[in-house]
């Protein structure tokens, strides 16, 4: 598709999260954002992190390359502006840092951490952005490779409720689910281990908001 059909400005998003690495370029209609571009590759950030507590030379070589060859397609493909967002592997890993450094030799682009509350503000926003909710109560789950976050607001104004928690779909499936299909036991085990993350009253106050709200997405 050619990016040269709206005067907006383009604008590239590289998302790095623990399974998946995706390009998003798009542009400004009104108040809709447009793509016009998108690529992602599994290479699998969260696994390392998950087994080592730490990301080794050789993958973070790896997130270097595809981020540096996403951020040249998006930039011959008109992106006016780049910048890579890194999630849970950024946060969990002992050095992240090292992770972000080579994303931002290898692009030439600003790099940056989201906290779990930014992360969960933005899958909020994605998720009811364009969607006729207006006033209403949206419940959304953004289930990742190494988090989950929980949020609980209405399209017309911030969230009311957050809540993120180190544990994804990921982490859970190399902690117990290992057999194909699970057994039943495992399946209890990881139940338990997502219920532990919600004990809190924060927690419980907002998966119960969730629970009565109107759902928006899960991913």
């Amino acid at each position: 598709m050619g990016t040269g059909e709206s005067s907006s400005v383009n604008v590239c998003v590289i998302d790095v999260g623990s399974h998946t690495v995706r390009l998003l370029l798009a542009c400004r209609e009104g108040d809709r954002v447009r793509p016009l571009l998108q690529e992602k590759a599994a290479i699998g950030l969260g696994a390392e992190v998950e087994r080592l507590g730490r990301l080794s030379s050789a993958k973070i070589d790896e997130a270097a390359s595809l981020v540096g060859e996403f951020a040249r397609i998006a930039r011959k493909a008109g992106a006016a502006h780049v910048e890579t967002l890194v999630t849970a592997p950024g946060r969990q890993s002992a050095n992240g840092d090292v992770l972000v450094h080579a994303l931002l030799e290898a692009s030439g682009a600003s790099v940056r951490v989201l906290t779990p509350d930014e992360e969960g503000r933005l899958a909020f926003s994605g998720a009811v952005h364009g969607s006729e909710l207006e006033g209403e109560s949206v419940g959304v789950c953004d289930v990742g490779g190494g988090s989950t976050e929980l949020v609980v607001g209405s399209p017309d104004r911030m969230p009311a409720d957050l809540l993120s928690i180190d544990i994804g779909s990921l982490r859970l499936t190399s902690r117990f689910l290992k057999g194909d299909p699970p057994s039943r036991r495992s399946i209890e085990r990881a139940v338990d281990e997502a219920r532990d993350h919600l004990g809190d009253l924060d927690g419980l106050r907002v998966a119960t908001a969730l629970a009565t709200g109107r759902s928006a997405r899960g991913r």
